[in-house]
């Protein structure tokens, strides 16, 4: 039970047991490693991580909105004290959906019964012309004892995360999500084969807010 649940957590968010995972990456740290061994993989960067200065602040290292083109105002999402998401820089959409979820949604209540500890999920999710453009998952723990834990367990299935303190996070890149997104739906996993499809699956099924 407890391999099946969470080796399917960063390969389609529990779907992974109808699907294959597809190539999932870490937003790329320092040293801009890409996940699952792909070599030159583009993972998009979110803008500001780690001890930062807030968006907008004079000198902070925050980046600009990924797609200001297409009037995007500016994003950021507070993850953990230390830890800061915005818009990734060079990410072209024009719809991002963010979810969330507590302890009390059947995403993390499943996640903590098989014995790993669990505070709140993040799921942002960008759409570029109707079709999928990238998804980031993240992953906060009591600590990060908890969040190592969950990371070993990763590494013995062969899975690649990338760990900051009690946070743990990943990404997947646009095509892959989309092909995920229409193999889920000729499953009859979701109603559609959009991206709005998926984001309403991820809250009708597991409990995420939007």
């Amino acid at each position: 039970m407890k391999r099946k649940l969470i080796s399917a957590i960063v390969c389609g968010l529990l779907l992974a047991s109808f699907a294959g995972c597809g190539d999932r990456k870490a937003p790329a740290d320092s040293g801009d490693t890409p996940m699952m061994g792909e070599d030159g993989a583009d993972a998009q960067t979110p803008a500001d991580t780690g001890d930062l200065s807030a968006p907008g602040e004079e000198g902070s290292d925050a980046q600009v909105p990924a797609d200001g083109d297409d009037g995007q105002e500016a994003f950021s999402l507070m993850i953990t004290d230390s830890y800061t998401f915005t818009d990734p820089e060079g990410l072209a959409f024009d719809q991002r959906y963010v979810l969330t979820g507590d302890a009390s949604s059947k995403l993390l209540s499943d996640i903590i019964n098989a014995g790993y500890e669990v505070t709140a999920m993040y799921d942002i999710v960008y759409e570029r012309e109707g079709k999928a453009a990238g998804e980031y998952q993240y992953f906060v723990t009591p600590d990060e004892e908890n969040a190592k834990a969950l990371e070993e367990f990763y590494a013995s299935q062969g899975q690649t995360v990338t760990r900051e303190g009690n946070l743990l996070y990943a990404f997947v890149d646009g095509e892959v999500l989309q092909a995920n997104i229409m193999t889920f739906s000729s499953m009859n996993l979701m109603s559609g084969e959009t991206v709005r499809d998926y984001v309403d699956f991820m809250i009708g099924s597991y409990g995420l807010t939007e």
